[in-house]
């Protein structure tokens, strides 16, 4: 589902007011808050999905990513990434979107998933497989297995600024 980048910014609209009706030495050139805000959904480091609409995608993967929109629209921000256990975050995950299910459809998604990203690898390159939508749409949205993949994406996020 793809919404408009404008519903986003709205989730920040009372955080923003908050922000603006405290700051201190409003004429000041560089005014100050106390104030921290974010986004504390951990889709934001892996949910790239835009890339291959946004951006040129090659056998590396797409040149841009959400690190980039995000380093273009807050240049000054500070980012603060907290990592799940990937095969914890992996499980769970799965449990969430498989109400029911028994530990050997979990192993068998799971395989599957392995294999076609191996698939993957073999003829692309990793950074590529991480990111890939086609990718992403044959293991199945209930698996989220290149999520877990947090080497790519962290090498990613430190390298845009």
């Amino acid at each position: 589902m793809n919404v408009p980048l404008k519903h986003y910014y709205a989730f920040f609209d009372k955080a923003a007011e908050a922000i603006g009706t405290s700051v201190s030495d409003a004429n000041s050139s560089t005014p100050y808050h106390h104030m921290i805000t974010g986004d504390g959904s951990p889709n934001v480091i892996y949910w790239n999905d835009f890339a291959e609409i946004f951006s040129a995608v090659d056998r590396n993967g797409p040149k841009e990513l959400v690190a980039h929109q995000l380093a273009s629209l807050l240049p000054e921000s500070k980012f603060i990434c907290i990592l799940r256990e990937p095969t914890d975050r992996l499980y769970s995950s799965y449990l969430f979107f498989n109400r029911g299910v028994t530990r050997q459809s979990f192993h068998n998604a799971v395989t599957k998933g392995i294999e076609l990203f191996n698939d993957c690898v073999h003829k692309y390159s990793l950074r590529y497989c991480t990111y890939s939508w086609e990718l992403k749409e044959r293991v199945g949205s209930t698996v989220n297995l290149m999520q877990g993949i947090y080497s790519v994406m962290v090498r990613d996020w430190l390298q845009v600024r």
